[in-house]
């Protein structure tokens, strides 16, 4: 038996977390390349995973981890719920509401002239369109 605290004595005490550990940093080994990094860095990733879960236990090194890297990913975060605010803002606005409309008959007299137009627009395609549709039902 090892006397002492030793790495040997501490690696199979905690044999479950460094198995685990050996798991996580080789799934963060991978991510890193994955995400187009050198080997170099990613080889840092994975010691830094390693270490940080080795030296201070799973439960503390994940809570670490969390810390380390969700500091980056909450500021990324809020810049995009930032970025979506200012997206809805604009679409809010409105460009003449500031504007106190003025209505008269002559504006009334326009608008009715211009929806009896559409209206005539829309009759005269029906009825184009119900020759057609008779032409074709009668060969």
């Amino acid at each position: 038996m090892i006397k002492g605290t030793t790495a040997g004595k501490i690696a199979w005490e905690n044999k479950g977390n460094a198995i685990a550990t050996g798991i996580f940093s080789t799934m963060a080994y991978n991510d890193a390349l994955d995400e187009g990094k050198t080997k170099g860095e990613a080889f840092g990733e994975a010691a830094f995973d390693a270490a940080i879960n080795l030296g201070f236990g799973f439960v503390a090194g994940t809570a670490i981890q969390m810390a380390y890297w969700g500091g980056p990913a909450l500021v990324g975060l809020a810049n995009d719920l930032a970025q979506q605010g200012r997206q809805q803002a604009q679409q809010s606005y409105r460009p003449f509401a500031w504007t106190n409309p003025v209505n008269s008959q002559q504006y009334a007299t326009m608008r009715q002239a211009g929806m009896a137009i559409a209206q005539q627009s829309q009759y005269s395609l029906q009825t184009t369109m119900m020759g057609q549709e008779g032409k074709a039902f009668h060969k």
